[in-house]
């Protein structure tokens, strides 16, 4: 994932989770908030990797070819200390996000432990897991794990069991799993932890309303919960009565909210984040065309250049072109008129000639044979010269091409000064595989690795072919690439 989508992944949640706590949260809509919450982390999950296709103009210029080229590659190379952050981020990430996950099947690993080695007890259809253990029930999926000795005596308060209960019939666990699977990945987005922290408050309004719908004693049910308040924490996927918004709780058994209201929240809720998603896919959409943008405005620029570079092969000015025109035509003149002097002198005529004044002219040499056809400078397939409907595009994208370009060259196998620049450019054909890598620059050693690096990369992944009419097609790239040498660092 690219900067681009991680800004718009963060931005979107951010305006999700705000509109929660702004228009939402302290109010009675337990159940709609639930999905709120849910419906935000997919939304700003989804919004960020959402293709979108713009229509644009097509440039009156005409051009024979297509080529597509990739932004360019700056290297830098230092005589002693050179530091890829790239590769710190990516590590850094890769070890965070492993020790989430092996956190995350560990906590499953410890409870399907627990449902393997303790007894098991059905009431009225509900699996109870009877611990050895004195602690505060708790429920996962389809199971309440509850003190077994108590249970059996039955010294578990029924409000304790009915608020677990109503965990388990709403199915509260899969939540929880849901939010704790993409913080695995996304632990670097703040909102999606004040997400997680939101719905699992949200669980216990919601455990607590069905609990006080069949025990109507709202002050014993709150002494219940501070008693329990101090239980040691068991596993992270359960749901329990250590939390710390417990003022919250006490505060929203007694709220009120009439039905007006409610719609009105509801609608206003739903209206909001309808316009954070609009809002999110137009950023999206934004983003694309001002990458469109500046990839017609680079290929208008390479057009001109190309333009300028051929009408610049000859060495001389415009003035100097004009003194040559000059001189060329004056020497044409004076060549005429020796010409017509020897002409006079040879036939004593002037004026205009007849055929009757020339000796026969003599026999017309045999034509020479025709030039053997010119062979094509590289071997590209004419199917390139198409114009496309969808380009060529690299899996996850070009920068990710850039970003495996950079980790697989190797600066060490370059020998040069100052900066040294080279265009690679490249055949992708209708199966997106790489061909005729062709680079051109003035230093042979960055020349070879760079087509190395390029052929590294083409051996784990393939492209995805260039599109016209639905079929694909073959396309050309073009990818330039500077390396700066710089002077010893002294540390």
């Amino acid at each position: 994932m690219d900067s681009s989508k991680i800004i718009l992944l963060l931005g979107i949640s951010f305006l999700c989770w705000l509109i929660y706590k702004l228009v939402l949260a302290d109010h009675k809509l337990f159940v709609f908030n639930r999905f709120f919450l849910l419906g935000a982390v997919v939304i700003s999950l989804v919004i960020p990797f959402i293709q979108i296709d713009i229509a644009r103009e097509s440039n009156p210029v005409s051009r024979t070819v297509n080529i597509y080229y990739i932004q360019e590659v700056i290297i830098g190379k230092t005589p002693q200390s050179s530091f890829n952050w790239y590769k710190i981020v990516a590590y850094s990430y890769i070890i965070i996000t492993a020790f989430f996950i092996i956190r995350f099947l560990l906590g499953i690993l410890q409870i399907a432990h627990r449902i393997y080695k303790n007894k098991k007890k059905t009431v009225d259809k509900i699996h109870y897991i009877l611990l050895d253990n004195k602690q505060i029930p708790y429920c996962f999926l389809n199971y309440i794990f509850v003190p077994g000795e108590d249970f059996l005596h039955k010294n578990i308060e029924s409000e304790i069991l009915q608020h677990e209960q109503a965990h388990l019939f709403q199915k509260h666990t899969l939540d929880i799993m849901f939010i704790q699977l993409v913080l695995a990945f996304a632990w670097f987005n703040p909102f999606f932890w004040l997400i997680k922290q939101s719905i699992t408050a949200n669980h216990e309004f919601l455990a607590d309303e069905h609990t006080l719908r069949l025990s109507k004693d709202i002050q014993h049910y709150r002494k219940l919960i501070i008693s329990k308040t101090m239980a040691p924490y068991h596993n992270q996927f359960a749901s329990n009565f250590n939390f710390l918004l417990t003022k919250k709780r006490f505060i929203m058994m007694t709220k009120q909210t009439s039905k007006n209201k409610v719609r009105f929240l509801k609608l206003s809720g739903a209206t909001l984040l309808i316009a954070a998603t609009a809002f999110g896919i137009s950023m999206n959409a934004k983003e694309k065309e001002s990458i469109t943008t500046s990839l017609t405005a680079k290929l208008d620029q390479i057009t001109d250049t190309t333009l300028t570079l051929t009408s610049a092969k000859s060495d001389t000015t415009k003035q100097e072109r004009k003194v040559i025109i000059s001189k060329k035509i004056e020497e044409l003149n004076a060549e005429t008129a020796t010409k017509r002097a020897e002409i006079i002198k040879k036939y004593n005529k002037s004026g205009e000639l007849k055929n009757s004044d020339f000796p026969p002219a003599p026999p017309v040499p045999p034509a020479a044979p025709p030039a053997p056809p010119t062979p094509p400078k590289a071997p590209i397939s004419p199917d390139a010269y198409a114009k496309v409907d969808k380009e060529a595009s690299f899996p996850d994208g070009i920068e990710s091409f850039r970003n495996l370009f950079t980790q697989n060259f190797d600066n060490s196998k370059v020998d040069g000064k100052g900066t040294i620049k080279t265009t690679a450019s490249y055949i992708i054909d209708k199966d997106g595989n790489v061909k005729n890598i062709v680079v051109v620059g003035p230093n042979e050693s960055f020349n070879a690795e760079v087509k190395r690096a390029i052929e590294t990369i083409i051996t784990k992944k393939k492209w995805i072919p260039a599109q016209l009419n639905g079929q694909n097609i073959v396309s050309r790239y073009r990818f330039p690439i500077t390396m700066n040498f710089e002077g010893t660092k002294k540390l």
